[in-house]
């Protein structure tokens, strides 16, 4: 078995995610690892006011998905060109969904941007 045989870098579409992508690139090079781009549609990007009875939780719109994903589809292109890429985007709170899919993926490496604090800390 391979040490690193799947990146997940989280995307959120910043600076920071495309910066992130030039070091997943050079370990999926050296280890022949696939990269996969997670972007997380919070619930709260879901939520619309309603009437008194407070806010209410809708799943994401078929346009909010449908953007994201086109939006994903080319982000990292030129940065991770000769990498197997994978492009995936899910809803719900971004530290749930990053953690199963660590779970359930098996990742072994997580290349998260930080904000504010530089590309890596």
């Amino acid at each position: 078995m391979k040490p690193v045989s799947n990146i997940l870098v989280p995307v959120d579409f910043s600076d920071q995610s495309r910066g992130m992508l030039r070091y997943a690139k050079v370990i999926a090079d050296r280890y022949s690892a696939e990269v996969t781009l997670l972007h997380v549609l919070s619930p709260g990007d879901t939520i619309f006011p309603a009437d008194l009875a407070g806010p209410k939780i809708f799943p994401a719109p078929r346009d909010v998905m449908a953007e994201t994903s086109a939006q994903l589809a080319t982000f990292g292109n030129y940065e991770l060109r000769g990498v197997t890429v994978r492009r995936l985007v899910s809803v719900g709170d971004p530290a749930e969904q990053i953690a199963g899919f660590v779970r359930t993926e098996g990742v072994k490496l997580i290349a998260m941007p930080t904000h504010g604090l530089g590309v890596l800390r």
